[in-house]
């Protein structure tokens, strides 16, 4: 059974300034990682995962200043993320989708997008970085208990 996430944050950026976000490599690079492109494929080099290894993939669908689709990996389960930019009236809403997940991955990696979502507002913000055990689904049980 495949599981499907959704993560929305809003930036306090105009749509241009959230876009450049997510498309510029100097930019990126300061909360998920730098890319480069080569060929047609897309390389990221994931800065905060441990070893911080490079992914290639490829860009799936680019719309300007609206919607970013990724497809991250070279195989058939490769990651197809999409970026959505909308218009909000604290700045720019950011929605991050992911389909065809499998069920018990599901809240590692919907913990992982809030993660860099909320990574990428504190450099905007200029505000300490988020603790990612802190979104880890193990210490969100913890505190439930």
């Amino acid at each position: 059974m495949k599981a499907q996430i959704v993560v929305e944050k809003v930036l306090p950026l105009s749509k241009r300034e959230a876009w450049n976000w997510f498309t510029l490599s100097e930019n990126t690079q300061k909360w998920y990682g730098p890319y480069r492109l080569e060929e047609g494929r897309l390389f990221v080099r994931l800065i905060k995962e441990e070893g911080m290894p490079e992914v290639e993939g490829r860009v799936v669908n680019c719309i300007q200043e609206r919607e970013l689709t990724l497809a991250l990996g070279t195989t058939a389960d490769a990651w197809v993320i999409k970026i959505e930019l909308e218009e909000h009236p604290d700045g720019t809403r950011v929605l991050l989708s992911q389909s065809d997940i499998g069920v018990e991955e599901k809240p590692w990696i919907e913990a992982g997008w809030a993660y860099y979502l909320d990574l990428l507002l504190s450099v905007i913000n200029h505000t300490p970085e988020p603790d990612f055990n802190n979104y880890a689904p193990d210490s969100k049980m913890n505190e439930n208990s």
